[in-house]
Parts: C-alpha cells; sequence; structure tokens
C-alpha cells in the first residue's frame, strides 16, 4: 500500500480504544467506532459511578436510574 492511500478512508473499525494522537489526525469526513473516554460508559460499573455522582452533583437532572 502506498503512503497516500493510508488515510484514503471514511470509516475505521476497531476493536480496541483509539489514541489521542490519532483521533486529533482524522479529518472531518473521517469516522470511528471507538472514542476518547468510552470506556467510562460502556462498562456498566464504570457507568453506575459516573450516574451515582452526576446524582449528588446535580440532583435535580439526575433524578433517574436506568
Amino acid at each position: 500500500m502506498k503512503d497516500h492511500d493510508l488515510n484514503n478512508w471514511d470509516i475505521f473499525w476497531a476493536d480496541s480504544g483509539m489514541t489521542p494522537e490519532f483521533l486529533s489526525s482524522l479529518s472531518t469526513t473521517q469516522r470511528v467506532n471507538h472514542y476518547l473516554g468510552m470506556y467510562n460508559i460502556c462498562r456498566k460499573s464504570t457507568l453506575g459511578m459516573h450516574l451515582k455522582r452526576f446524582q449528588k452533583e446535580f440532583p435535580e437532572q439526575y433524578d433517574f436510574f436506568p
């Protein structure tokens, strides 16, 4: 593959997270299936921890728990 072909794509599918450097190098038309901080909302344990924290800090906005 030629060097100029390496960035000739629209969608990049990966099984793991991506570095901030990689994400900042994307053009406005390129899309990926992961983003920074995704671990915090995709795991039930960390999502629950963050929701509890939000409920303490913002009780009127977070008066629910899925």
